[in-house]
C-alpha cells in the first residue's frame, strides 16, 4: 500500500485498488497485468507517478496518479544481467 494525494493505492493479486482515504470507499480499480497468478509486490511513489512491480516479473510499470494510465513499462532484465556478468 502507498498513500498518493489523499488516496490509498493497494495491491491485491494483479489489481490495483484505489481508496479515498477520507471515506475508505473504493474509487477506482484496474488490472496491472494479464496473468492472474502474478501479484503486485511493490508500489513506490515518485515525482512522475507510481511505480508498480509484479511477482516474478522483470517489468516495472509507471502509472499516472490521477488518470491511472500506464505511462511507461521498463524491462530490467538487460541491466541486471549486465551487472551480474
Amino acid at each position: 500500500m502507498v498513500a498518493v494525494g489523499g488516496k490509498l493505492w493497494c495491491g491485491c493479486q494483479n489489481r490495483i485498488v484505489i481508496l479515498k482515504t477520507s471515506t475508505l470507499l473504493q474509487e477506482h480499480t484496474f488490472l496491472v497485468g494479464q496473468d492472474s497468478h502474478r501479484s503486485v509486490t511493490c508500489l513506490v511513489t515518485s515525482s512522475v507517478g507510481i511505480w508498480v512491480t509484479l511477482q516474478g516479473s522483470a517489468q516495472v510499470r509507471l502509472y499516472h496518479p490521477a488518470s491511472y494510465d500506464q505511462l511507461a513499462e521498463v524491462d530490467v532484465t538487460p541491466p541486471v544481467h549486465k551487472m551480474l556478468a
